[in-house]
């Protein structure tokens, strides 16, 4: 269609391009660019895209969740060079407190205080252990009250009505353990509930609720437990040689790991691993482990003794919630008597937690 002539060129206003700018600005387009104008534009156009693109540019969350991912990794990849050194270097900051606990237990064996002691110890703030005399099995014998409370309270989790179950108390002659350590026991004919159960069993190691707890649930329970924690099944008559049947036997590291899930959560949910925390700190024994320890410490423990003819036992395993350090440590000792074992765990605990809190 032609233009009439008496039309009016178009009014840049309203949109349109005249023509002879248009074919202006295409001649623009078709000459040379200068490479210092090239050179200008394409350097910073690069630099934002490099920091933009790269791994080392990130947001306070980004680096946090590469930072996690990179943990994640490392510990998928074991054996590396970067996890080897990494293990290497944690072991070389307890390595001060281990050499102070072997001089120590050199000294006591000279005095002829034990047969054997095993320490466990796990800086919890920076995950550093260290392990000594890793191999040797002992009876945990009161300590297995803790992997006894677990198992309830993975059930509880399941059925919180099981707290409130009762059960009467009638003394078995067969479930009598000789216990030199003792506080408030169960009454006979006495009903009692689970939680009460619990409570005296942790709280006063009473070996009356462990037994009547352990007589109402399936003992397969417990060989779940320590397959789930990794725990050997070590059955061994040697240690107790006057009991006909065979006990339980465990490492120091091995027992330490019914400690380890309470704290991180890991087998039970949060609310009934902090109740089962809450009430290892309230138990009344505090003639072992506590003696080494400041008293304003929050310190959920347990300890074990068992007294044969001519050999005792003693272990007391705990998590110490030093402020900004705590650490899970674990002590089992056999020896000819029970005070000079007690004596010497103290003294191992004192010296653990000096080095401890002076990090």
């Amino acid at each position: 269609m032609s233009t009439p002539k008496n039309s009016k060129p178009a009014d840049k206003k309203n949109g349109a391009i005249p023509k002879k700018e248009t074919k202006k600005g295409l001649k623009l387009l078709k000459k040379p660019i200068p490479l210092y104008i090239f050179i200008l534009i394409f350097i910073p156009l690069f630099s934002v895209g490099f920091f933009v693109y790269s791994p080392h540019f990130y947001s306070p969350g980004s680096h946090n969740e590469l930072r996690l991912l990179e943990s994640n990794a490392n510990k998928d990849v074991q054996g590396s060079e970067s996890d080897t050194g990494l293990v290497v270097q944690k072991e070389k900051m307890l390595t001060p407190t281990k050499n102070k606990i072997n001089s120590f237990l050199e000294q006591k064996n000279r005095e002829d205080a034990f047969t054997s002691a095993s320490v466990y110890l796990n800086d919890l703030s920076t995950g550093a252990q260290i392990d000594i005399n890793p191999d040797e099995l002992y009876d945990p014998a009161s300590i297995m009250k803790v992997p006894c409370l677990i198992i309830y309270l993975k059930e509880v989790e399941k059925n919180p009505t099981l707290m409130k179950r009762k059960f009467l108390f009638k003394p078995s002659a067969t479930n009598l353990y000789s216990a030199t350590i003792k506080d408030q026991t169960l009454e006979k004919g006495k009903t009692y509930t689970v939680e009460q159960l619990l409570y005296y069993m942790i709280v006063y190691s009473d070996n009356q609720a462990f037994w009547l707890l352990c007589d109402n649930i399936d003992n397969i329970k417990f060989e779940e437990l320590n397959k789930e924690l990794g725990i050997p099944k070590n059955m061994d008559k040697i240690i107790h040689p006057n009991n006909s049947g065979q006990n339980f036997v465990a490492t120091v590291g091995s027992v330490s790991r019914y400690f380890s899930v309470l704290y991180n959560a890991t087998y039970l949910n949060k609310k009934w691993s902090d109740y089962a925390i809450d009430l290892l700190t309230h138990s009344n024994y505090r003639d072992g482990m506590l003696k080494g320890i400041d008293q304003n410490v929050k310190v959920a423990h347990k300890f074990g003794e068992r007294i044969e003819v001519g050999q005792a036992e003693f272990h007391e395993f705990g998590i110490v919630y030093l402020k900004n350090h705590p650490y899970l440590v674990g002590i089992m000792t056999r020896g000819k008597q029970l005070n000079p074992l007690q004596n010497m765990l103290s003294e191992l605990s004192r010296i653990v937690f000096d080095e401890m809190k002076g990090k």
